[in-house]
């Protein structure tokens, strides 16, 4: 019996999808969620430093769209911003102050983004920090990142350039050494083709 009903199941079942089912292409919005890391490394023989890092907006942005075959891409914006203290060989104890700031350019002008206040190096090592992101600063990478939306015949290059300025306490010697990444997370909404019954 069970195997009798079994059977008629399947043949309702592929009866089904021979006569009653089409399907039909449709554009669909995806959201991914990204994150890149950019490297910023400070070697300086003096307590105050500005060192530049640069994040590939635009190969980060294409990599997403090529990964999920987006048609077009509808927006792009930051998600949120972190660093993290990667190699430290500065003396011991030593507390840095400052900002990270970003730019749409090379030549700035930089905006603050991320405040850092008596932030002790060595306790912090390897551990992502999360702070309160500056308003400005978060416009900023908003603007820079608006030439990415759109199809794919309107993607261009785009860098976004982040600083790390400030001051180190004690002052060298020996040299205030450390390596930050400052990680970008973001959101890319993208449109994929996809067949759905009709």
């Amino acid at each position: 019996m069970r195997k009798s009903l079994y059977i008629f199941f399947v043949l309702v079942v592929g009866w089904l999808m021979t006569v009653g089912l089409t399907c039909e292409k449709r554009n669909v919005e995806v959201p991914v969620l990204n994150s890149a890391a950019t490297p910023i490394e400070v070697n300086t023989s003096n307590n105050g430093y500005s060192e530049d890092g640069v994040y590939d907006a635009y190969d980060d942005v294409d990599q997403i769209r090529e990964d999920n075959d987006f048609l077009e891409i509808l927006s792009v914006h930051l998600e949120s911003l972190t660093f993290k203290v990667v190699e430290n060989s500065s003396a011991a104890n030593t507390k840095i102050s400052g900002w990270i700031q970003v730019s749409e350019s090379s030549d700035g002008p930089f905006k603050n983004v991320i405040e850092i206040n008596d932030l002790d190096l060595a306790s912090v090592l390897n551990v992502e920090q999360k702070p309160d992101l500056n308003a400005e600063g978060v416009a900023e990478i908003d603007a820079a990142l608006s030439p990415l939306i759109g199809g794919i015949s309107k993607l261009a290059s785009k860098k976004i350039y982040f600083r790390i300025e400030g001051t180190a306490s004690p002052a060298p010697p020996p040299n205030v050494h450390f390596k930050i990444e400052v990680k970008v997370y973001l959101t890319v909404v993208g449109v994929v083709e996809v067949d759905v019954p009709a």
